[in-house]
């Protein structure tokens, strides 16, 4: 009796095991387009995934054999059971280590600052003190000669450190640009979320343009993946020229994230939702989205779905990058040709509003 409970427990066991591992895999591989590590973690559960089934198959071929219907049964009971735990527990991880998920902070020191002081000279740090205190961290390049320059304000993914990609102002023609970490990014206080950086964005604009070199009236903001929820929240409260979107996304929580984990209720288990759909229905900036047909983080066609949101803007142009994915399209020289033929056009729009549109090649 002992050992027909024992192999049933182990049975119960394997197949938590299985279904558990099943579920990480896939969410491991739709990660791996986003961290190298999670291809490590998704070869391991492939394998885990691999064995378990192994051990299942061959408890199923030995309760078939002995042709006994409360065998069979019991077996569907523990397979049924097994995966429902399992698929509890898969959703109560992931609420847990969410932030994780959504969060990569990185780390800033003086170390870096006099890397900046010798690489970027002409870059000013700053400081801005949002609503609540909080303090946060930035950098305005100053590219161009103008008294009062026109201005790109940043806002980067989920990873890294704002001041790994001031490198990118030089890829700007005519615009100075401002970069700012995100509250818990770099020395910047507090803890990130989507609220609480959504109304950072305003507090970072209004210093930029509170300042007496930056000329308010020509302001753009340029979003990368999870930057796009924050410069398309920007343009929604601001009076902005334009906006550009690498990657954009119309919701994390039940969009993002429901792509990568397809058997979850994502819109249920993330805290923060990055719903942006109602920013971008209330923006009336221009609007010019770069989007890389191999991306696998945020696909095309979520992109896709949230430059359909723009629907009060007076033009919205999309430059998809061939064989760009969510990283080398920073990279692509047709990127900053279509970007900066729409800073150029929003310049002279700005001046002449009979200017003519930028032209954009499906690339």
């Amino acid at each position: 009796m002992i050992a027909k409970y024992l192999k049933a427990v182990l049975a119960f066991l394997a197949g938590f095991v299985f279904w558990l591992s099943l579920m990480l895999m896939v969410f491991a591989k739709n990660l791996s387009a986003l961290s190298r590590s999670a291809a490590v973690y998704a070869e391991f559960f492939t394998k885990l995934t691999v064995g378990t089934l192994l051990l299942l198959a061959a408890w199923l071929i030995v309760t078939f054999a002995r042709r006994s219907s409360k065998d069979l049964k019991q077996a569907a009971l523990m397979t049924a059971a097994s995966g429902v735990l399992a698929y509890i527990a898969m959703g109560f991880l992931v609420f847990i280590y969410q932030d994780s998920l959504l969060f990569s902070p990185g780390s800033f020191n003086d170390s870096r600052r006099e890397v900046i002081s010798r690489t970027f000279p002409n870059a000013e740090e700053f400081w801005v003190t949002a609503a609540d205190g909080t303090r946060l961290q930035g950098w305005i390049v100053k590219n161009a000669t103008l008294e009062k320059t026109p201005l790109a304000i940043f806002f980067a993914g989920q990873g890294s450190e704002a001041s790994r990609y001031l490198e990118l102002a030089n890829r700007l023609e005519g615009f100075s640009a401002a970069f700012v970490n995100y509250r818990g990014y770099g020395q910047s206080g507090g803890k990130p979320s989507d609220k609480a950086i959504f109304a950072d964005a305003t507090a970072v604009y209004d210093y930029l343009v509170s300042r007496g070199d930056v000329d308010p009236e020509r302001v753009v903001a340029i979003g990368g993946s999870l930057g796009t929820g924050v410069a398309t929240y920007l343009a929604s409260q601001r009076d902005l020229m334009g906006i550009v979107l690498f990657s954009p996304y119309d919701r994390i929580a039940g969009g993002v994230t429901q792509d990568m984990l397809p058997f979850l209720p994502t819109a249920l288990l993330f805290r923060n939702k990055f719903d942006v759909r109602k920013y971008a229905e209330a923006t009336d900036a221009f609007v010019l989205a770069i989007v890389g047909d191999k991306d696998r983080v945020i696909t095309p066609w979520r992109s896709m779905l949230q430059t359909a949101n723009f629907r009060n803007s007076p033009s919205v142009w999309t430059v998809f990058i061939d064989g760009g994915d969510h990283y080398s399209i920073y990279e692509a020289t047709e990127t900053w040709t279509a970007v900066n033929n729409f800073l150029s056009f929003l310049l002279e729009h700005s001046y002449e509003s009979s200017a003519e549109p930028p032209i954009f090649m499906m690339l």
